[in-house]
């Protein structure tokens, strides 16, 4: 029993030692991120979105790209972001996705402002409800990060 206990504690202390990456030994396939992180934005300030992709690019830079899952939702005046109608940070948002970043926009936002589909981004994601989303992630233990004022 007592050797048990003590290859459980190896273990642990191997899979949370810094630089290691714990993985599922049996089948030799990487262990899902560590860091999940939902960020919500309901700003159409041009700094904040600047800023909300900084703080996307930096988490994932200091947390580690393969142990991050990061998702931005955005709703209300935020839905801006994502639209095609907005050139900026496109091409950055496209890198993004690309690495796996989840761009959400709220369907309830997209029906209050008249958006359609074909309004956004081709890499965007739709969800019913942005709150709603933000709600269930951190049901989820993900951590929440609000962007914007």
């Amino acid at each position: 029993m007592a050797r048990y206990v003590m290859i459980a504690l190896v273990a642990a202390l191997a899979a949370a030692w810094p630089g290691t990456r714990p993985t599922l030994a049996a089948e030799g396939v990487p262990a899902p991120p560590r860091h999940r992180v939902v960020l919500e934005l309901t700003s159409d300030a041009t700094a904040s979105w600047e800023a909300v992709l900084n703080n996307i690019e930096n988490a994932r830079k200091a947390l580690g790209p393969d142990q991050t899952t990061v998702e931005l939702v955005v709703h209300g005046p935020g839905i801006g972001l994502v639209t095609r109608a907005n050139p900026m940070g496109q091409a950055r948002m496209e890198g993004l996705a690309a690495q796996g970043v989840v761009f959400a926009a709220c369907r309830n936002t997209m029906n209050r402002k008249k958006l359609t589909d074909a309004d956004l981004q081709p890499f965007v994601t739709v969800v019913p409800a942005g709150v709603a989303e933000v709600v269930m992630k951190q049901e989820a233990g993900w951590s929440y990060l609000k962007a914007g004022h």
